[in-house]
């Protein structure tokens, strides 16, 4: 592979912790009332706050960047398309050419599900290398994701970055509608551990666990079922969750304010009752997806 400008916008992180404090947010659950769970970490990584809260809280617990973590690329979703087409992404058009666009068994078109670029995280991958940069997620099963396990109906197409423009597939050229309201993704670079850590708080100690529950490329896969389906799957190389980011300011950090009522009414990315797609790769270089709801 060779090598590429910086395909995602980095998250600024000290804009969303000066934004959404955690002293602050502590101080709004005490006036509240609110039950000792609350001053705990958001469980899944939606919007600059929840990432925000979370890392304050990493950082009063103490976890450490050492050789027993692993890195990760944290991606946090942004609303709508990226300004560069072979960026990670869900719903929307994908990156491939004009007239490349996968069919099923039955002769009709797949469901497009999102597409996640490896290019800024190279240096990082838990496997030596991929067949391209850019992941396209296909379905061929319709809307509702298949999840008897193994996913049959998923399908993987990889696309190498340099795909010249006029030769992209476009909006008008898409052979059926998109599944989900599009949105991108923002890269934050940190790292993982199995552990679970404590912060003092005279509420009692909260809870912190070492890896994100999130969209991410590389880390430690967070199993919301158990992890003795992912047993002999291969390496994980990515996890694409659900999107639920609430109505709260900044539900996306370029979506200042939430455009919707309700979140489930926004059509975003959605697996079963808030679930996430890991992603696995064998030793022979094929992929394999496993759903997990919580």
């Amino acid at each position: 592979m060779s090598c590429h400008p910086a395909v995602h916008e980095p998250v600024d992180l000290a804009r969303w912790i000066a934004q959404f404090p955690l002293d602050r947010h502590w101080k709004e659950i005490q006036a509240q009332n609110g039950p000792d769970f609350w001053y705990n970490a958001p469980d899944d990584i939606f919007s600059p706050r929840d990432l925000a809260l979370t890392e304050q809280l990493r950082q009063r617990a103490g976890f450490q960047h050492h050789r027993d973590t692993k890195p990760v690329d944290v991606l946090l979703p942004a609303w709508g398309e990226p300004s560069v087409p072979f960026a990670s992404k869900v719903g929307g058009v994908p990156y491939i050419r004009r007239g490349e666009w996968p069919l099923g068994q039955d002769g009709q078109p797949l469901v497009f599900h999102a597409q996640l670029c490896f290019a800024d995280s190279r240096d990082q991958l838990p496997v030596p290398e991929l067949p391209a940069d850019v992941l396209l997620i296909f379905e061929e099963f319709g809307e509702e994701m298949d999840t008897e396990f193994p996913l049959s109906g998923l399908h993987f197409e990889w696309r190498e970055i340099g795909i010249p423009r006029k030769h992209l597939m476009q909006a008008e050229d898409m052979p059926r509608e998109p599944t989900w309201t599009p949105t991108h993704f923002h890269r934050f670079r940190s790292f993982e551990s199995d552990e679970t850590r404590s912060v003092d708080h005279p509420r009692g100690p909260i809870w912190v666990s070492g890896a994100y529950t999130a969209t991410k490329i590389g880390g430690i896969p967070v199993h919301l079922q158990g992890a003795e389906e992912a047993e002999g799957l291969g390496i994980h190389l990515a996890s694409l969750h659900s999107i639920n980011p609430g109505d709260r300011d900044y539900p996306f950090p370029n979506l200042p304010q939430a455009p919707w009522k309700n979140p489930w009414d926004a059509g975003l990315l959605n697996f079963g009752d808030i679930g996430t797609l890991y992603l696995y790769v064998s030793a022979k270089g094929v992929i394999c997806g496993l759903m997990q709801c919580s």
